[in-house]
């Protein structure tokens, strides 16, 4: 089969810091592969030596799982990049509101709504502080 494979640096980078870092891990996921059928496939490899065909698919499975691999770390470093925007914007917003008069309960909540809605950090966070903002008769307005 004489197919050319190209692969991001990212992804070669993404191996090999699993190979140096988490050995551990990769054994285990090894062994959850052996106790659930694994073994079975392992098995029939008499057959599949006999029949190219299945060689041929195993050699499709390779690239299968490198593209898979490639997709999961795009999709999560696209993940951790919206995290970073949602922080940075996180910090502007409560770099705009006045300790001093601030509610930290409320923050809190704010914060853990915006998590499990995926909402926007800053409508959150000022939709409970005017939710929850009791201000004086004689208050001085800014």
């Amino acid at each position: 089969m004489a197919t050319s494979l190209s692969l991001s640096l990212e992804l070669l980078l993404l191996i090999d810091w699993i190979l140096k870092n988490e050995p551990t891990k990769l054994k285990m996921l090894i062994e959850d592969a052996l106790q659930n059928g694994f073994l079975d496939e392992i098995d029939q490899i008499e057959d599949i030596e006999k029949n190219n065909t299945q060689v041929n698919d195993l050699h499709s499975a390779i690239i299968e799982f490198l593209m898979l691999m490639e997709d999961l770390l795009l999709e999560t470093l696209e993940e951790k990049e919206l995290d970073f925007k949602a922080k940075e914007k996180l910090d502007a917003t409560l770099q705009k509101i006045n300790p001093a008069t601030m509610d930290f309960k409320t923050v809190w909540h704010s914060l853990k709504q915006n998590k499990d809605k995926k909402t926007g950090v800053e409508k959150t966070v000022f939709t409970q502080l005017l939710k929850n903002w009791k201000p004086k008769i004689n208050e001085p307005v800014n």
